[in-house]
C-alpha cells in the first residue's frame, strides 16, 4: 500500500507541475501574440475637436469694433492670407494630416469660415508613410488678376515631392494636382508682377548656373 501511495503521490505532483508549465507557456504565447497585435495596432485619430471656451474670452469679452487676435484659435499655424475683390481666403500649414492645408474664407478678416482642404486627394498629398514632423509647411496663397487664377505654393515633405504649386479658378470647386518646381529649399512664396508675370522667393540659394525656370500655368 505504501509503494502505491507514493507512486500515486508522485503521479498527482508530476501531473501538477506539468499543467502549471502548460498554462505559463499559453499565458507566454498569449503576451506575445497580444504585444504582436498592439505594435501592429497603432493609434489612429479619425476625428479631432478643439472649442475655445477658456476663461480669457469670459474675463476679456469684446466691446464694438474689438475682435480677439490670434483670429482663428487652435491649430491653426502658418496663416497665409489673399484677395480677390471683398473675398478673403486664408490657409495654414498642416504638416502629415490629411487632408491637408485648410482653407478659409472671409468678407471682413475677422469672421472665417472653413470652407475645405485644398489638399483632399491622395493624388496631391501623400503623408500615408510620412512622420508627424513631415508633410506640408508653410503654405503661401495668391490671387493673380492677371488671369483670375488662385495658386497655393508651398513644401511638401513627403514621398520626395518638395517644393510644389497647385491651382485654381475657384477655391471652392477643388484644386489641380501639384506641379513639383525645379529648385530646393523650404518655405516658398509667390509674388505676381502688374503685368502677370510670377516671381519665386524661398530660404534656399539658388543653383549655380542653372535655369530653375518652371512653367505653372
Amino acid at each position: 500500500m505504501k509503494t502505491s501511495k507514493i507512486k500515486f503521490s508522485f503521479l498527482f505532483a508530476f501531473m501538477a507541475i506539468f499543467s502549471l508549465c502548460q498554462t505559463g507557456s499559453a499565458q507566454s504565447g498569449v503576451k506575445k501574440k497580444s504585444s504582436q497585435v498592439k505594435s501592429k495596432n497603432n493609434p489612429t485619430f479619425t476625428q479631432f475637436v478643439y472649442q475655445g471656451d477658456d476663461d480669457v474670452y469670459r474675463e476679456n469679452p469684446l466691446g464694438d469694433d474689438e475682435f480677439y487676435n490670434p483670429i482663428l484659435q487652435g491649430c491653426y499655424p502658418d496663416p497665409s492670407i489673399t484677395r480677390k475683390g471683398n473675398d478673403y481666403y486664408l490657409v495654414n500649414s498642416s504638416f502629415s494630416m490629411f487632408p491637408g492645408v485648410p482653407i478659409f474664407h472671409s468678407n471682413d478678416l475677422v469672421n472665417w469660415k472653413q470652407i475645405g482642404h485644398v489638399l483632399d486627394r491622395t493624388s496631391q498629398l501623400k503623408v500615408e508613410t510620412a512622420g508627424v514632423s513631415a508633410g506640408i509647411y508653410a503654405p503661401d496663397i495668391k490671387y493673380n488678376p492677371y488671369n483670375d487664377t488662385f495658386y497655393m505654393i508651398t513644401t511638401q515633405f513627403a514621398s520626395g515631392i518638395g517644393n510644389m504649386v497647385v491651382k485654381t479658378k475657384d477655391p471652392l470647386k477643388g484644386w489641380s494636382d501639384p506641379i513639383k518646381l525645379n529648385f530646393n529649399g523650404i518655405d516658398p512664396s509667390i509674388f505676381f508682377d502688374d503685368n502677370g508675370k510670377a516671381y519665386i522667393v524661398h530660404n534656399d540659394a539658388p543653383d549655380k548656373e542653372r535655369n530653375c525656370t518652371t512653367d505653372i500655368g
